[in-house]
């Protein structure tokens, strides 16, 4: 599978997930974008509990620096570790080939044992190591990725 997923880079890979066959493809820049939007929401989330404390003056002027404030590389890194992360990431590349999969559903793949290999898949064929940026002009050979 390794050597499948190597070779993945730019086209993407056919892996098996949970009994099914699903077409892991690289994710283009507006996926990127759809999960720094993610990781905003989630940041706006668990800051809710201290902005309802706050007057409402403090509170539209906080609420609007962490809607406007791109999340860090640490931020983004963390959530591409999660299972959460991974799963929406799932999300955005499979819903090329399945437009009908919902964010639930992709939740659904992903669990404690699959989820390095999900991350490790995803990262491979969108040409990135470790969530970094895909090297300029990144390419290769779509195959069979095999079973996660």
């Amino acid at each position: 599978m390794a050597d499948s997923i190597a070779n993945a880079a730019g086209t993407g890979v056919t892996v098996t997930i949970r009994g099914k066959a699903y077409k892991v493809v690289p994710l283009s820049v507006r996926d990127v974008a759809e999960f720094e939007s993610h990781v905003r929401s989630k940041r706006m989330k668990a800051a809710m509990p201290a902005v309802a404390e706050m007057e409402r003056s403090e509170r539209l002027d906080l609420l609007r620096i962490l809607a406007s404030t791109p999340p860090t590389s640490l931020e983004v890194t963390e959530e591409m570790q999660s299972i959460e992360g991974v799963a929406f990431l799932l999300w955005r590349s499979l819903r090329k080939t399945a437009p009908s999969l919902t964010l639930e559903q992709a939740g659904d793949l992903v669990d404690m044992n699959n989820v390095e290999e999900v991350s490790t898949v995803i990262q491979a064929v969108s040409g990135t190591d470790e969530g970094n940026p895909p090297a300029q002009g990144a390419t290769g050979a779509s195959g069979s990725g095999g079973t996660i």
